[in-house]
Parts: structure tokens; C-alpha cells; sequence
């Protein structure tokens, strides 16, 4: 938790300068999105609500919508 907390204030605090990152952060976070253990999917989702903001004000809206799109199917698998 705490490490998601530093993460996550790292890219708010960096704001549009971390642009160039967020594929590779954006790629991690799907990767532990398909985890089988529980917590790490929950500690993704987390990140992703706490540096959506930051993904939106990059203009990167596709990866956005990738990210809603694999929760989306995710959420369709536990239902």
C-alpha cells in the first residue's frame, strides 16, 4: 500500500512530464491486472484509480480506454 501511495503521488507529482512513461507504467499494470492473486488485482485497480487523472491530462486517452476495457473484461470474469 504504501509503495502505490509513493507511485501514485510520484506520477501526480510529475504531472504531464511523465508522458513518455506511461506505456511502460500503463503495460505493468496490466500485466498485474492478470495475475491470479487477488491482492495484486485489487493493487492494480488502485493504482489505476489514482493515476487516471494523471493518464487523462497526458491526452492519453486510448490507454485510458485500454485500461477500462481489460477491467471491464475482468469484471465480466468474476461475474
Amino acid at each position: 500500500l504504501i509503495v502505490l501511495n509513493g507511485i501514485g503521488r510520484v506520477l501526480i507529482s510529475l504531472g504531464i512530464r511523465c508522458k513518455p512513461y506511461l506505456p511502460q507504467i500503463c503495460g505493468l499494470i496490466k500485466h498485474r491486472l492478470l495475475s491470479s492473486s487477488t491482492k495484486i488485482r485489487q493493487e492494480a485497480c488502485d493504482l489505476i484509480s489514482r493515476i487516471a487523472c494523471v493518464i487523462y491530462e497526458c491526452s492519453e486517452i486510448a490507454l485510458l480506454k485500454h485500461l477500462a476495457s481489460v477491467l471491464d473484461e475482468l469484471l465480466g470474469e468474476e461475474y
